[in-house]
């Protein structure tokens, strides 16, 4: 499509949403602040991969 084509369609269509908000993000998410050791003798699974 042309510029001019998809700002027609942007003017056709509205406000579209396109995903869960910032605040739902903040709300819904596991965060945890991470400190540099050398030795690690409490591990957590990795919030990521799910492992040590």
């Amino acid at each position: 499509m042309f510029v001019q084509e998809l700002l027609a369609l942007e003017e056709r269509i509205g406000n579209v949403n396109t995903g869960l908000t910032e605040e739902y993000n903040y709300k819904h998410l596991n965060q945890k602040t991470y400190a540099s050791v050398s030795v690690d003798l409490d591990a957590e699974d990795c919030c990521i991969c799910q492992e040590e």
